[in-house]
């Protein structure tokens, strides 16, 4: 007969396992807790807001991740925040259950409720983000904590204001409530340490401009415009430690190659102006032409130096390489940008002459005509030949498009956003590879896959969103859990 448990035992049992997680931390001299199923539920409702990273011991990227993981544990010790891990393969039903997608996977828990975490995978990172989870929407600046409070983070927003119930307040506390997770956010309410004037908004920032103020009118969009502009330098040279921050800021990116320093002090010159003028509408970055190659193929550029193109999102507009680079021939170009009289460079490969696999090769010049297809469903598979995680999942993918080879009425391709533009026509825009993707007949409505990767679940996806029925079946044979499902790759990493 099965043993009964009241709530009192299963309470000391939990605890129990918290102090096996607890010295086992020690033993590893980490800060981060490891959880399991048994101790996941308590250790949530103790300690919120927390930070918990479900895992798998060999995936690399976790692997990566561990050390600024444990480096941010123990700076948040500070602030008597706890921060966990979850080892799925040792508590797959926890994960499950979780909906862990793929590994590693971090989300925030508050009061028992997650939401993912949106930050960079880097110590500093989440000690930020942590911090921003125990501090109020927007914090009260006075003279005392005023300097405290300006350093604490690479990005501040503050507000003066000398009525809190004003309009102009209310209307900032508003509007930034969706940056806090990104941002300090303060205001000066009284005791005003730095002017007198009302309703004035500003940024610090802990790079060379130092601080940047607001002079438009106090609605979200522009709000939010010139808070993103403002959290990335005017003009710095990119690399791939500071890449994201320029991705996070949703402005197109002006991208200048240099060879050597003195083409680089040259289009530091050069861009001045630019960067000046068109401020809060791009960001302007340097580059390495001879590091990172890759990125001017991207853009549609030869490698040859200095070049200059513009970038946004999926969309490339290289500058006539056969043109001088001056002042007024750059400040033209993203004029013309800005006002929208740029075409867009179109790159497609030639049609490969034998390209009837089962998962067909999409191209530019055949984008439009096939996702476009009302008559067709149709899956995409937008990929690299570079990036670890698309072939990973190639083979799953070759064998979806076997099981659908026989069925008119359901296309299965993939497409390589890298090597082919997506037409103007096509309202898609690509941050992530792999990104699988839906174009349901009838209505060309896109839907986007965000399961694990896996034959069983891809396969559910489609049947539960495609327009269009179909008789294909999954093979007949033991669910098979994937071997790696790790978070999408950076569109140009």
């Amino acid at each position: 007969m099965a043993k009964l448990f009241s709530a009192k035992s299963l309470l000391f049992l939990a605890s129990l396992n918290s102090l096996a997680s607890a010295l086992a931390n020690e033993e590893n001299n980490s800060d981060v807790v490891d959880l399991t199923g048994d101790t996941f539920p308590q250790f949530i409702l103790e300690n919120s807001p927390t930070l918990i990273q479900f895992f798998a011991p060999w995936c690399g990227h976790c692997r990566v991740l561990a050390p600024k993981y444990d480096e941010a544990a123990a700076a948040l010790k500070e602030y008597n925040i706890k921060i966990a891990k979850v080892d799925c393969t040792a508590n797959d039903d926890l994960c499950r259950e979780r909906k862990v997608p793929g590994y590693p996977t971090l989300k925030v828990f508050t009061d028992g409720k997650d939401s993912p975490y949106s930050g960079a995978r880097a110590a500093y990172a989440i000690v930020s983000f942590m911090k921003k989870q125990i501090l109020s929407a927007v914090s009260n600046i006075t003279s005392k904590n005023s300097e405290q409070l300006k350093n604490s983070d690479p990005h501040v927003v503050d507000a003066l204001s000398n009525i809190k119930d004003n309009e102009a307040y209310r209307v900032f506390e508003q509007n930034t409530e969706q940056l806090t997770n990104d941002f300090t956010i303060g205001a000066v309410i009284s005791d005003n340490p730095f002017m007198t004037k009302e309703n004035t908004i500003r940024v610090f920032k802990q790079f060379k401009e130092g601080k940047d103020q607001f002079d438009g009118e106090i609605e979200e969009a522009e709000l939010t415009k010139f808070v993103k502009a403002s959290s990335v330098p005017l003009v710095d040279e990119v690399g791939p430690e500071n890449y994201s921050r320029y991705v996070d800021a949703r402005l197109p990116i002006v991208f200048a190659f240099f060879s050597n320093d003195e083409e680089h002090e040259k289009l530091k010159t050069l861009l001045g102006p630019v960067v000046r003028k068109f401020k809060g509408n791009v960001s302007v970055v340097t580059i390495d032409g001879t590091k990172f190659p890759a990125q001017a193929d991207f853009l549609n550029l030869k490698q040859e130096w200095p070049a200059f193109a513009i970038n946004d999102d999926t969309l490339k507009f290289p500058f006539d390489q056969s043109k001088e680079l001056t002042e007024d021939s750059l400040s033209e170009f993203v004029d013309q940008f800005v006002q929208g009289g740029l075409k867009q460079s179109i790159r497609s490969k030639p049609i490969p002459e034998n390209n009837d696999a089962p998962i067909r090769v999409l191209l530019s010049d055949q984008f439009s005509d096939t996702v476009l297809n009302k008559k067709k469903d149709v899956l995409v598979h937008f990929y690299a030949p570079w990036c670890g995680h698309c072939n990973r999942l190639a083979p799953i993918y070759d064998e979806l498009g076997e099981i659908f080879k026989g069925e008119d009425s359901i296309v299965i391709v993939k497409f390589d956003p890298i090597a082919n533009s997506i037409p103007p026509e096509v309202p898609v825009k690509i941050y992530r590879l792999p990104t699988l993707k839906l174009f349901k007949a009838e209505s060309n409505e896109i839907v986007d896959y965000s399961g694990n990767r896996s034959l069983e679940s891809i396969f559910h996806f489609l049947k539960e969103n495609t327009h269009n029925s179909f008789d294909a079946k999954l093979p007949t044979k033991e669910e098979e859990t994937p071997k790696e499902d790790e978070k999408e790759e950076l569109l140009h990493d």
